[in-house]
């Protein structure tokens, strides 16, 4: 009604305007509920389509952070046959047409071995009541020098004192040092997406949404071929927005020749990083 009447007051003077402003004021006063809805249905559109524009501004914005989501690399290759290895992946490049090693600034590799996985507590011994089923299948990734070495991507949680470049600096030079993906860390809220594995490293000993990351996080590996255990501390947690890049457990390559992973098969790189 005061909007209304405030144009009236304003447009109503002028004499040409006078009747057309009258029949615009009478309906919405005539039919007030209708007149509600039809401005709080334009109201609800108009909202839809900015948070609409407003979640792809974003979306665009996060994917396009390569720095935080793939560690500045721009292409990844994964080595999809374990018969076939690519061993020595410059070589290749320097025989393949089209593409050479000078194309690129860094090439990183990755390998891989599957293992079982328990969360333990700070003296060894297992979290529950059923330690036989505590074991999880996971797949236990190492990084190589080179890609440690270019500072990849942040993390959610470091342990305190230890800075990013630290920490990549410790994971390759402690064979028992990892990082853990978000989705293996505890969380005060419910996890945003489904998680493919049923494990949770550090349960009561710290939430992802601390401060620091606690220095006595600690989780077991086994290798299901040999039987051969190795205990892990987990000294950082992944960035949230590496999640399709980086792996669930990283480690170094040399923790997985600990565990006792010395054939080819899992010495070769499954994976390459090239930027």
């Amino acid at each position: 009604d005061v909007l209304l009447s405030l144009v009236m007051a304003v447009f109503g003077r002028l004499r040409a305007l006078a009747p057309m402003v009258k029949m615009a004021v009478a309906y919405p006063l005539a039919s007030r509920f209708r007149t509600g809805m039809a401005l709080a249905m334009f109201a609800l559109i108009v909202f839809t389509l900015v948070w609409m524009s407003s979640m792809n501004a974003s979306i665009h914005h996060l994917i396009n952070d390569t720095d935080r989501t793939a560690g500045g690399y721009h292409i990844r290759a994964e080595v999809t046959n374990r018969a076939n290895p690519i061993v020595d992946i410059e070589a290749a490049l320097q025989g393949a047409e089209g593409v050479s090693r000078d194309d690129f600034l860094t090439i990183a590799s990755f390998t891989a071995a599957p293992v079982l996985v328990r969360d333990v507590k700070d003296d060894g011994s297992p979290v529950g009541e059923a330690p036989e089923d505590q074991w999880k299948p996971l797949l236990l990734v190492g990084l190589d020098e080179v890609y440690a070495s270019s500072d990849p991507y942040p993390f959610q949680l470091t342990v305190e004192g230890l800075d990013r470049e630290g920490a990549w600096r410790a994971v390759i030079e402690d064979p028992t040092a990892a990082f853990i993906a978000p989705a293996l860390a505890p969380q005060r809220g419910s996890q945003m997406g489904p998680s493919d594995v049923d494990l949770t490293i550090g349960e009561g000993d710290f939430n992802l949404e601390d401060e620091y990351l606690p220095d006595d996080v600690y989780f077991e590996v086994k290798n299901p071929f040999t039987g051969e255990v190795l205990r892990l501390r987990a000294i950082a947690v992944e960035d949230m927005m590496a999640g399709p890049y980086a792996p669930p457990v990283a480690v170094s390559q040399e923790t997985l020749k600990l565990l006792g992973f010395t054939a080819e098969r899992f010495t070769a790189p499954i994976s390459y990083r090239f930027k």
